[in-house]
């Protein structure tokens, strides 16, 4: 029998790292939490999806949304079940009604998150498009019914009891299907969140390029859509934005900002984070690894095009 090289053992474990590292970032969102116990008693433990590959599903239905006129998305909510049932059928689910119906319920529990009350929710059309569709198919099967109501008993229950014990707190009033207008307003307030952290690693004397740049990516239509996808567990590009700060590493800094982990320490503290620093990973803001494409840019494109903004205010 073959042996493995080192590095290909060194391969396996490097990835395995990453899909436990991406776990532990999506644990940050409470309904991804909420739904870790159910997803994998319904759908996991019986030959389906896990909760990572589900989540990133929502993600790609929210995106297609994102590319649809709002008064036609619950139109699309056919078709995009019939995507999502040939997703399941290449990732060898052995009950593929039962992941796409686990995908699309999640997806609508967190369209419900738009509004604290059901009339006001700008999302209520698609959601009810979404559950007419999900009933129809589950009255075909009794057995997939019945897991639709435990999915839903099942979250409801962990999510109150999260709640109460403040493990995992749902925010109402966030939209992840916010029109453009709302959305420039929504990222603004999130980057200065950022920005002000970093304030106080900036060389004084790049302040105002500093300040110039993240003005520039505001109004830059590319980086605020780019912005929309959901990374680390949150419902926006944290991923993308801690990059940027990365790629801005050496010149805009002062001299006691001495490396990635510097940024990380300031930019992406997180008490939550159970390691030592208690912040998101350096490689986040390492500018060989992110122009590696290994993180929150998808493509060279993307990549040169923020690259250019920043340079020209340098």
């Amino acid at each position: 029998m073959e042996q493995k090289s080192f590095a290909g053992e060194f391969a396996e474990d490097l990835q395995l790292d990453r899909q436990l590292n991406q776990s532990k970032d999506l644990m940050q969102n409470a309904q991804y939490v909420n739904a870790t116990h159910a997803v994998w008693s319904i759908e996991t433990d019986k030959g389906g999806l896990p909760l990572s590959e589900l989540w990133e599903a929502t993600e790609w239905m929210r995106a297609q949304m994102l590319r649809t006129d709002r008064e036609m998305r619950p139109f699309i909510v056919a078709d995009l079940y019939g995507a999502l049932k040939q997703h399941a059928q290449a990732a060898k689910s052995q009950c593929v009604e039962r992941s796409v119906m686990c995908m699309m319920m999640l997806f609508a529990l967190r369209l419900v998150t738009a509004s604290e009350k059901k009339e006001d929710n700008p999302n209520a059309k698609v959601i009810r498009a979404i559950v007419r569709m999900l009933t129809e198919k589950m009255n075909a099967s009794p057995e997939r019914m019945e897991e639709m109501k435990r999915l839903l008993k099942t979250m409801d229950e962990d999510g109150d009891r999260n709640e109460q014990d403040g493990s995992a707190v749902v925010q109402m009033g966030i939209d992840i299907l916010a029109d453009e207008a709302d959305w420039k307003l929504k990222l603004r307030a999130i980057v200065e969140t950022y920005t002000n952290k970093a304030d106080k690693l900036i060389d004084r004397r790049m302040s105002d390029a500093f300040d110039a740049v993240w003005d520039e990516l505001l109004d830059d239509s590319r980086f605020t859509q780019e912005m929309r996808l959901s990374s680390l567990s949150q419902d926006f590009n944290l991923l993308l934005l801690f990059n940027v700060f990365g790629l801005m590493h050496p010149d805009y800094y002062n001299t006691k900002c001495r490396g990635a982990l510097s940024i990380a320490k300031v930019v992406g503290y997180n008490a939550k984070l159970k390691n030592k620093d208690h912040c998101y990973s350096k490689d986040y803001y390492n500018k060989n690894e992110i122009e590696k494409l290994r993180f929150g840019f998808k493509t060279d494109e993307l990549l040169d095009h923020v690259k250019n903004i920043i340079q020209k205010h340098c």
